[in-house]
């Protein structure tokens, strides 16, 4: 039996609760009953500053133009354009097509994008001048738990076109720095999203089961506040990334920052040293200094990584070696530093992606290493020596190179630096 409700008011955002009458979802021998862990339950993750995928790079004469072509950025399967005319543009990149991501009301190109979102069914975007989110759908079903934050729900509507972010009736989300850092994982469904805010405030919205119910099915087309403890908000996020059923993100502490991490906890990646879930979010033992982190699961086995101080450290499942410290453990539960095949610590790491049970880092000196699924249990060089900015790790890594061509893996795209529609 299915019971549907309203919650009432959180933080000016309706709330609808589905109670199954088929137990409390634990089960099994992850520990956590995380078969909630899994794609069809999970919560796409994301970046708070993004930017540090806009290749990190000026244009050499010290000018504004990007660099590459009309690239000035990429976030997993998206492109973001720096061209004059098309500053911020959207183009959400596969093998054979690119398709740009349009405002739903004037059908002109999004435009002043810093930061995306990239879900398997909906996509997201911070517009950095004017500090608001807008999403879209990316397949029909997309909007079906409220991903889209516009105040709906709905099974089925047009693809590609972005509509604004809401906390209520009539209400936009304001002042938004950052969107949450996500990266689809094959087929897996991305149900949510989160914004961090000017004053370092995080709200999320969609599936909220995981981020705001401890498992309890939840959704709410309206962005929600993430609290401490059910009424505190919380305070100080630079960065959140989220993914399948588990949240993480980088907080200003009194002295330093650190990793705050909660939901699911199945495989071990909330970084506590258990498999205990966590309704709000938990300080991570065992970091010096985060900087940014990504979520990722596959097979709905999720594992965290965080650029620690210049270096990676890993925790969670690594039944395909995604933790990267040539270590046989199917899953570990606390930080560990991710390493190469002699053993050194992978240093001076400027950008993180994962995906697919695999994650890849950008160093300082323009090198890519990747660890698990396609790769080693320990960091590998990809060996192009001209990559110039990092994207996804879908199915294998997305770059660009110096030349201005975007890469999947192998394959090489010419990126659309015409008219836009």
């Amino acid at each position: 039996m299915r019971v549907t409700g309203t919650l009432g008011m959180l933080g000016g955002a309706v709330l609808s609760m589905c109670v199954c009458a088929c137990g409390s979802g634990s089960g099994g021998a992850r520990g956590d009953g995380d078969g909630d862990d899994g794609a069809d339950d999970g919560v796409d993750a994301g970046d708070g500053d993004d930017g540090a995928d806009a290749g990190d790079a000026g244009d050499a004469d010290g000018g504004d133009r990007p660099p590459w072509g009309c690239v000035q950025a990429l976030s997993g399967r998206y492109l973001i354009r720096g061209d004059e005319d098309w500053a911020g543009a959207l183009l959400l990149v596969a093998s054979t097509s690119q398709t740009a991501i349009l405002d739903a009301d004037s059908g002109s190109p999004l435009l002043g994008v810093t930061g995306v979102h990239d879900g398997f069914t909906h996509g997201c975007a911070v517009l950095g001048a004017a500090q608001t989110a807008w999403c879209w759908r990316v397949n029909a079903s997309g909007n079906f738990a409220g991903q889209l934050g516009n105040g709906t729900t709905d099974a089925s509507g047009p693809l590609y076109r972005a509509t604004q972010v809401l906390t209520g009736p009539g209400e936009p989300l304001e002042g938004v720095a950052s969107i949450s850092r996500a990266e689809i994982n094959g087929s897996s469904d991305a149900r949510a999203s989160c914004a961090v805010t000017t004053s370092g405030g995080l709200y999320c919205w969609g599936d909220l089961r995981w981020l705001v119910n401890g498992g309890v099915a939840l959704t709410s087309p309206y962005a929600v506040p993430i609290t401490t403890d059910g009424a505190t908000p919380l305070s100080g996020v630079l960065q959140v990334a989220v993914y399948a059923g588990h949240a993480c993100a980088v907080v200003q502490g009194d002295r330093s920052t650190e990793l705050r991490c909660w939901g699911a906890n199945g495989s071990g990646q909330l970084g506590q040293g258990d498999t205990t879930r966590r309704q709000y979010p938990t300080p991570v033992a065992g970091l010096d200094s985060p900087s940014k982190v990504v979520a990722q699961s596959y097979g709905g086995y999720p594992t965290t990584c965080a650029i620690d101080d210049s270096r990676v450290r890993c925790w969670g499942e690594n039944r395909s070696g995604q933790i990267g410290a040539n270590r046989p453990d199917a899953q570990i539960a606390t930080p560990i530093l991710v390493t190469t095949m002699d053993g050194a610590t992978l240093e001076d790491i400027q950008d993180l992606h994962g995906g697919n049970a695999q994650f890849c880092a950008f160093t300082g000196d323009r090198a890519v290493w990747c660890w698990g699924n396609q790769y080693e249990r320990y960091a590998t060089a990809y060996g192009i020596t001209n990559i110039v900015a990092l994207g996804g790790t879908e199915a294998g890594p997305r770059y660009l190179t110096s030349d201005g061509v975007y890469h999947i893996g192998n394959t090489a795209v010419q990126p659309s630096c015409g008219s836009l529609p």
